[in-house]
């Protein structure tokens, strides 16, 4: 048996710790991707709130216009109509 090679030993509990050092990092990774979706999806609850306020700020605006333009349309029909009286 002079020449010949003797099986390397595989030790278990080396890999075995590697894997559960790995393990271990994959699933604090896992935990900073999901606390990082968390944060943006309050984000864009957030920004979704804030556009919707502003939208309805925007609409609010529209009516009080058109409200304000019939009722000067109304004046200036009215006008007119005294005008002829006279």
């Amino acid at each position: 048996m002079a020449g010949e090679r003797s099986p390397k030993r595989f030790d278990f509990r080396r890999r075995e710790a590697r894997f559960l050092e790995r393990g271990g990092q994959l699933r604090l990774e896992a935990l900073r991707v999901e606390n990082e979706l968390i944060l943006l999806l309050r984000q864009e609850c957030s920004l979704i709130h804030d556009y919707s306020i502003q939208m309805l700020q925007y609409i609010e605006l529209q009516l009080t216009c058109d409200i304000m333009r019939r009722k000067l349309k109304a004046i200036k029909k009215e006008r007119k109509r005294l005008s002829r009286m006279l």
